[in-house]
């Protein structure tokens, strides 16, 4: 099982879920039924038109057999 580091959802969600769908060998329909969200919704999140919320995220990366370690920065007050 591969490992992804993620710092910044808002930003890296796009890249890292295209890529490894992609590097997969997933059609974006295969992995939109893996992981129980619709299709148009991941070709959005991939095109970064929009961000999943982090349970939808771990959901994805689970279906792609990967684990996901997100580490989130402070926010500023």
């Amino acid at each position: 099982m591969r490992h992804v580091l993620v710092t910044d959802i808002e930003m890296d969600a796009a890249h890292v879920i295209k890529g490894l769908r992609t590097e997969s060998g997933l059609t974006l329909r295969q992995l939109a039924a893996k992981a129980g969200v619709s299709k148009s919704g991941l070709s959005r999140w991939e095109h970064g038109e929009r961000v999943p919320n982090i349970d939808v995220f771990i959901r994805i990366i689970k279906a792609l057999d990967c684990d996901i370690v997100v580490i989130r920065k402070k926010r500023e007050v």
